[in-house]
């Protein structure tokens, strides 16, 4: 049962498609997401039905990944999200507050999302869809295409000779393994004949070193593993100010 049917109301009825706009914020949804028009459409209606549970529960709100997808854009449109939608429609502030990260907060956030999905129901008189608001196992686990974001940044591409040796075929490489292979042997022989030749054998030798274990193994430092952390995310309303609080 709606308990604030205004609040729906002026939700529904705020538009954040420009319809003056060749690319709206459905379709720009649906391009940086990869969804169907249709989908996008879906997931902005769920989203106003996050941001009216956020506006009107008693307790910490949750939002679905896809859900705070459309969030995340909607906050980059500030002129509509803040002078327009938080300022007349809400008549308060809906701050985005991202989780701070560990056990902890993970436990909370999903103590969250499910009471975010029970207040769902008895706000709206049926449970959400599922391929938008998924269960809590699903919602919570981790994101692989994330998992990088936590590593040590890739150092830049490397430049001439040696970015050739990487590209180079591997029969290229070991023909070159062999040429140095040669030199230094030559580069010994030499020094056997003229002691003064010893230095320039040991300089053969380092950097033929260098140059074999390069193409056999890389020239790259070694990476920092990345850590196993999974996203979560939550909103409550903000005590004392009458305003809304959130997380994504």
């Amino acid at each position: 049962m709606i308990t604030d049917p205004d609040l729906w109301r002026r939700i529904k009825a705020h538009d954040i498609d420009d319809p003056d706009a060749d690319f709206t914020f459905t379709d720009r949804l649906a391009a940086e997401q990869g969804w169907t028009r249709g989908f996008a459409r879906r997931v902005i209606e769920e989203y106003r039905r996050f941001v009216y549970l956020a506006c009107v529960g008693q307790r910490e709100v949750t939002p679905s990944r896809q859900v705070d997808e459309a969030w995340h854009l909607h906050l980059t449109y500030t002129r509509d999200y803040w002078s327009r939608f938080c300022a007349d429609v809400l008549g308060r502030p809906l701050h985005h507050g991202p989780t701070r990260g560990g056990e902890a907060e993970d436990r909370k956030y999903r103590d969250s999302y499910a009471a975010t999905l029970a207040g769902y129901e008895s706000e709206f008189g049926l449970p959400p869809d599922k391929d938008v608001w998924p269960p809590d196992e699903e919602r919570f686990a981790p994101l692989p295409s994330q998992q990088p974001s936590y590593s040590a940044p890739a150092p830049p591409p490397s430049r001439g000779f040696i970015a050739a040796l990487q590209l180079a075929d591997p029969a290229v490489k070991w023909t070159i393994v062999g040429l140095v292979t040669l030199s230094i042997l030559l580069a010994a022989f030499l020094a056997l004949a003229d002691p003064r030749a010893y230095l320039v054998a040991f300089m053969f030798a380092g950097f033929g070193g260098f140059l074999t274990r390069g193409m056999l193994f890389g020239f790259d430092r070694k990476r920092r593993k990345p850590k196993d952390r999974s996203r979560s995310s939550g909103g409550h309303i903000a005590g004392g100010g009458g305003g809304c609080g959130g997380g994504g």
